[in-house]
């Protein structure tokens, strides 16, 4: 049996890789399509259950990951919040009930990686028949 940190990081992969296949490989800020970074909406420290949401990943180019996200991260929030408003506040709704909860067990983990993994396939599948 894998650890929470190993089923962590797969589940975090996946996050990303879906977040890359509906983002278009495309920075969401600038539409630049070169050197894109993932960046999570609400912080993987804050929030371990949220940084392994794809929901909660964004496409950003080099400048607009650390030239203004990283240095002002209000301003970040603000601009994501006004261009996805639904998916800002499913995610802070989604924050504050994880909130609640103490401990993240393995079997959670383990489901989520289920979920992420047939997600992921289906990705794939319609991305190969658009193709």
């Amino acid at each position: 049996m894998k650890g929470k940190r190993q089923i962590y990081k797969k589940c975090l992969k996946l996050a990303k890789d879906i977040a890359k296949i509906r983002d278009k490989y495309t920075c969401q800020r600038c539409w630049a399509k070169t050197n894109i970074h993932w960046s999570h909406i609400i912080n993987e420290a804050r929030d371990h259950r949220l940084a392994i949401n794809p929901d909660n990943i964004k496409a950003l180019c080099y400048n607009c990951h650390l030239g203004r996200r990283h240095k002002d991260p209000i301003m970040a929030s603000e601009w994501f919040n006004e261009k996805f408003p639904w998916r800002y506040d499913k995610l802070r709704k989604l924050h504050i009930e994880y909130q609640k909860l103490w401990n993240i067990s393995l079997s959670w983990y383990e489901e989520q990686l289920s979920i992420l993994t047939e997600r992921h396939k289906s990705l794939l599948k319609n991305q190969n028949k658009s193709v």
